[in-house]
């Protein structure tokens, strides 16, 4: 079976498991298949993509169908499947939502929590139109392409028309896509950095962009992307290495800053700051952790991984304004300000080790995918919290990070599951905690 190991190798496929990437899962020859864009029940010629030898793994990508199993039905999506951002898509919701409280389920179990604590999974009213998209950019502004990298491969997919995303996001990420294109000169000079990305978000009036680049743009590329119809446009220049589309410094910017809706308070709002892609979703969360808390009555309120205060807005909303903010994003720290009673711009990691937290105290806590980590567990629970709302984007890390405060003596009072991201096996994981 060497042969299979080779990239683009074809074969045939059984598919009668599914992981938590969104793949269809078989074997062949003794080797495990990972599959994108296959399913329980199909039988199908995959190609593949990757492989590891020394550990039998084979990740593919369907070629073609031999039989269709029961879960499919008919793609939205222009593009041809599978989406690397999106595996469910041409997949039925019921097996869809069946997959994500599974995952839920086992993660629960794992952490040595009564599965018992899940409740259902809650919808968003918007059918998962995201208002935010982050697209990377592959090539200088002559060849360059917008899209999304292929799981584990260097493949960048176009993502234009994606039906998850409110509709005008496509169209300007077209726009701009094409008006970076046409700077042929200024992309073939080999001494020029490349454009890192960009990131679009919709608001109420429109929609406004982020351009995020290794070094400055030459005035006149910038010129050009002034003329498109935005909100707002603002450059970001990151030189730190790899993709990511997260650090870097605002360079310039044109057009005034716009608000988010949120349900609640109006607050100017950059496209770059972090935000959930469901609006009205996320003020769901974010009064449910606001009820939970005021519901226990404490005294001094932290909201560590602020963001862009979401949490301390529904908490001033129920009268409570005694929120301190901890937040690194130069984006969200400038919105956080006008927020919180206090905005500490610093590492959540140092903050709970030069300012221990006061006895009793309530704590939201929205880390990033790598979770809190046992400095900041082990100083929660130094602080005797009355109250504590983990939300939790990884369910690996709500995992290790469940079994911690446990063991600390924290009890959870409900694990309650968001829909955030509809064609993604990805779940947010809202966990409450009350003292032992």
């Amino acid at each position: 079976m060497t042969f299979a190991y080779g990239t683009g190798a074809r074969f045939s496929v059984v598919v009668d498991g599914f992981d938590d990437e969104g793949r269809g899962r078989g074997h062949f020859e003794g080797a495990d298949v990972a599959v994108r864009g296959a399913a329980p029940g199909d039988v199908c010629v995959v190609r593949t993509e990757r492989a590891f030898k020394a550990r039998q793994l084979i990740q593919a990508r369907v070629e073609s169908y031999q039989t269709e199993g029961p879960i499919h039905v008919q793609r939205h999506c222009a593009h041809p499947g599978p989406c690397p951002a999106c595996p469910f898509e041409g997949l039925s919701r019921s097996f869809e939502v069946g997959a994500k409280m599974a995952r839920v389920h086992h993660a629960v179990s794992e952490a040595g929590l009564d599965p018992g604590l899940v409740d259902d999974l809650v919808f968003g009213p918007r059918h998962g139109r995201r208002q935010k998209v982050k697209l990377t950019a592959q090539g200088g502004p002559g060849p360059l392409t917008l899209g999304m990298y292929v799981p584990h491969t260097h493949v960048l997919a176009p993502a234009t028309g994606c039906p998850y995303a409110e509709p005008d996001l496509a169209e300007v990420g077209d726009e701009i896509q094409m008006t970076l294109r046409a700077h042929r000169a200024w992309a073939d000079d080999e001494r020029r950095p490349g454009i890192k990305g960009v990131i679009l978000r919709a608001y109420p009036e429109g929609v406004a962009a982020a351009v995020v680049t290794r070094a400055p743009l030459d005035d006149a590329v910038w010129a050009d992307l002034c003329t498109l119809d935005l909100l707002r446009l603002e450059e970001w220049v990151d030189a730190a290495q790899g993709n990511s589309l997260v650090g870097g410094q605002m360079h310039r910017a044109a057009g005034p800053p716009h608000t988010a809706h949120d349900g609640g308070t109006r607050t100017a709002i950059s496209p770059h700051a972090f935000c959930q892609p469901d609006p009205d979703l996320a003020q769901r969360l974010y009064d449910d952790v606001a009820a939970h808390l005021v519901a226990l009555g404490a005294g001094h309120h932290f909201d560590l991984y602020a963001g862009e205060g979401g949490f301390a807005r529904a908490l001033g909303a129920r009268g409570v304004h005694d929120v301190v903010g901890v937040e690194t994003a130069p984006a969200a720290f400038a919105i956080l300000q006008t927020v919180c009673r206090e905005a500490v711009m610093q590492p959540v990691e140092e903050f709970v080790q030069s300012r221990p937290l006061p006895a009793g105290a309530a704590v939201i806590a929205d880390p990033p995918r790598k979770g809190l980590g046992p400095v900041v567990t082990g100083a929660l629970a130094r602080a005797h919290v009355r109250a504590l709302a983990l939300v939790s984007c990884d369910l690996g890390a709500f995992t290790r990070d469940a079994a911690e405060l446990s063991r600390h003596g924290f009890v959870p009072v409900v694990v309650r599951p968001y829909d955030f991201f509809p064609g993604t096996p990805q779940v947010e994981l809202l966990s409450l905690w009350g003292p032992g």
